[in-house]
């Protein structure tokens, strides 16, 4: 599948007397992959694709709706908020990759939206990712490209560690500076932290704790029902063919990292984690 047919596929939820035209959004996505840069936003820094105009937009133009849910995470243009509003949604549940300073929280707040920001364990996180990325399609002679996103496992967490991936991060900070800065709005009462894992052990308490951080009564048996509805293996076979991205959703387990770390790379991570989050209570669980 390629992006054209996956935005076609959404464009077609809208009715055609209302459907925007994909067009320019298409030619956004094929531009910056063909011509990978690293742009910045403020001291926030682009990953390959992504462009400062948009979180331009996003951070003082877009008006939320009261109901609107965020789910915000680490990764694994206007014209794609043109779709957000015209597809029939019955309540907005929308994805962001941004930091929390790239965000406008306090108008988001004042305008009644709900942030729940996932956590998962950075060494699954990088195989993840590591997997995800061999299926982008940028030119992989760009040296530009081979820096951020190196062919060989090692070198990549490497790249990550040293915080070279500028995932919506200031310069040189990478995927815990990123939590770090979700985590310092822990307490605030439209932001809920959670963590991948919990999810993946307990799903139905995980929802029912979400549902009450969102306002929906929920009995256990409809969070029984709906933790096997969106399973991870439910949720593959039912998204596959609206992702724009090959092989989008992988295995989605729990420990998968132990087939491709190092002794040594893994220790690598470990040391980092107990420095950057040595003032915070986050636990990482890498197994289940």
């Amino acid at each position: 599948m390629d992006f054209k047919d996956s935005f076609e596929k959404l464009a077609a939820f809208i009715p055609e007397e209302e459907r925007p035209d994909i067009g320019p959004i298409l030619q956004a996505f094929m531009e910056e992959m063909m011509n990978p840069a690293i742009r910045e936003w403020g001291e926030y820094q682009m990953p390959l694709m992504g462009h400062p105009k948009l979180v331009d937009f996003a951070y003082n133009d877009w008006k939320p709706w009261e109901n609107d849910i965020v789910v915000s995470s680490y990764p694994k243009t206007e014209a794609k908020y043109e779709l957000w509003e015209k597809l029939p949604w019955k309540r907005r549940i929308l994805g962001t990759h941004m930091s929390a300073g790239m965000m406008n929280l306090k108008r988001l707040r004042n305008s009644g939206v709900k942030i729940i920001y996932v956590m998962r364990n950075p060494k699954d996180q990088m195989v993840s990712m590591f997997n995800m990325s061999k299926n982008l399609p940028f030119p992989r002679e760009n040296e530009l490209v081979r820096s951020v996103l190196p062919s060989d496992f090692n070198d990549y967490v490497q790249a990550a560690l040293d915080g070279k991936q500028n995932m919506f991060v200031k310069k040189g900070e990478g995927y815990l500076d990123h939590i770090l800065t979700w985590y310092a709005h822990r307490n605030d009462d439209n932001v809920l932290l959670v963590q991948y894992e919990d999810m993946k052990q307990n799903p139905a308490p995980e929802i029912l704790k979400v549902a009450k951080f969102l306002g929906v009564n929920m009995s256990e048996d409809q969070a029984d029902k709906i933790a096997a509805m969106t399973s991870f293996e439910a949720t593959k076979a039912r998204m596959q063919n609206l992702t724009v991205v090959k092989d989008f959703f992988n295995k989605g387990t729990v420990g998968k990292w132990k087939n491709h770390f190092t002794v040594a790379l893994s220790e690598r991570v470990d040391q980092q984690v107990e420095e950057k989050l040595a003032g915070t209570d986050i636990k990482f669980k890498y197994t289940l």
